[in-house]
């Protein structure tokens, strides 16, 4: 599954920016991210495309649907 889950993140058209909690700035609109969560930046509008809710209910291939869907 990880092989897959790289080659997906790899095929992807755009910059990819993994955090740990300790690096997420503790300012809007990152504050009060519940983990894990993914976020699609365009420009200087941050969004919400996975909330933690979501992410823990998927598995890898409804996961990797969604984030394919939401960039393209």
């Amino acid at each position: 599954m990880k092989d897959e889950c790289k080659e997906f993140l790899d095929g992807l058209p755009v910059k990819k920016t993994f955090l740990h909690k300790d690096e997420i700035p503790d300012k809007p609109p990152y504050k009060n991210l519940k983990l894990p969560v993914v976020l699609l930046k365009t420009g200087e509008k941050m969004e919400v495309i996975v909330s933690s809710e979501e992410f823990k209910s998927l598995d890898l291939e409804q996961l990797m649907k969604i984030i394919k869907n939401k960039i393209q």
